[in-house]
């Protein structure tokens, strides 16, 4: 039976607030939201359980809507890859205190081992960070699961890992597999798998339970072979748009408008917006919506052309990509050469490098 195709919009959500022992008070300026009591360490602004604010669609989750018009959310690019859920989550993390060192499994562990769906890449946008703030980032060196294990428990497996200083406006790729962990005063926006899946290795002798054996199996046990990324910026009317990082589960952009900026999700995929300065408008064939400074929209992927209007607006936007149409294609056209193209999907060798393989020897 073929999808009656319905009526779509851009769907303005409800961020859903988590506590966490490591989180702080600043989402509740971030997004302009009254935080329960504690200390509030997550806004997951776009996924499955998130609720539409605006329009006929108003008080149905995403989850729900992706159920019943699949073709019309989620779009080509994602249904071609066999998914009939939302792929994707967004979040805000306040990160006040040092989280967990932690891995992800991959799609195939996920699968295999945990009977879950996918596994978790993900990536972190840097919104606002305190001097000197840091975040672990893959192994210094190659390590032995040995060493690992031991370093567990004297607490020296802080000296094994790789430690980055981040600012904001970095951008940083954290493939499945890669040991990893926020330090504190770090305000990120990260896109990942739709995925809660995580391994905690060591938590800084907080009294959680940790996971050793299965993080063990999934880590890879060296640096990842990459650090903060160098995005690509391109000009265009009304704006900028700056390719952070992108790989086969998300492109990830940093959107500055100034003036009319025109977009299209060519009904291959969703789109994700957040804004994170500015107030912005999202017009479309029937009417606009407005993206204030801290608020989650996504645009359904049948929706097609639509526009971002803003004197100074900025704007987060993430999708599923095809990586050739997504992002090889409006790279190369702006005079990019494959090499720094390649670097934005990681360590040698990922997803984006393959596919530009034979142009970089042309």
């Amino acid at each position: 039976m073929v999808e009656a195709q319905p009526e779509v919009y851009p769907l303005r959500v409800q961020p859903e607030l988590h506590a966490r022992v490591w989180g702080g008070r600043r989402l509740a300026a971030v997004l302009d939201v009254p935080l329960p009591d504690g200390p509030i360490g997550e806004s997951w602004s776009m996924g499955q359980a998130n609720r539409v604010l605006n329009g006929p669609w108003a008080g149905q989750t995403l989850g729900q809507l992706v159920a019943a018009h699949p073709r019309a959310l989620l779009g080509r690019t994602v249904l071609a890859g066999g998914r009939r859920d939302l792929p994707l989550l967004f979040k805000i993390i306040d990160a006040n205190d040092l989280l967990s060192i932690q891995v992800h499994p991959d799609d195939h562990y996920a699968r295999t081992v945990e009977q879950a769906a996918f596994g978790k890449t993900e990536a972190w946008y840097v919104l606002d960070a305190a001097p000197g703030a840091t975040v672990i980032h893959g192994f210094a060196r190659p390590v032995t699961a040995a060493e690992v294990v031991g370093g567990l428990g004297d607490g020296s497996i802080t000296g094994l890992v790789r430690t980055l200083e981040l600012r904001a406006g970095d951008s940083l790729l954290v493939p499945a597999g890669t040991v990893h962990a926020i330090g504190g005063g770090l305000l990120l926006a990260e896109i990942q798998e739709n995925s809660d899946l995580t391994y905690r290795l060591y938590d800084w002798g907080r009294p959680r339970e940790t996971h050793v054996e299965k993080s063990l199996a999934v880590l890879h046990p060296g640096p990842p072979g990459f650090a903060q990324s160098a995005p690509l910026e391109v000009a265009t009317a009304g704006g900028t748009i700056r390719y952070l990082v992108a790989c086969p589960y998300f492109a990830y952009q940093a959107l500055a408008v100034q003036g009319t900026l025109s977009l299209d999700t060519a009904q291959r995929s969703f789109h994700i917006l957040f804004g994170y300065g500015g107030a912005v408008t999202v017009g479309y064939g029937r009417g606009t919506v407005p993206l204030h400074s801290g608020q989650t929209i996504l645009v359904p992927a049948a929706l097609g052309a639509y526009t971002l209007d803003s004197a100074g607006g900025r704007v987060l936007r993430a999708l599923v990509p095809d990586l050739h149409a997504d992002v090889i294609a409006p790279l190369r056209a702006a005079g990019y050469a494959p090499a720094p193209i390649a670097a934005l999907g990681g360590a040698p060798g990922n997803e984006l490098a393959r596919l530009l393989a034979p142009a970089a020897h042309a």
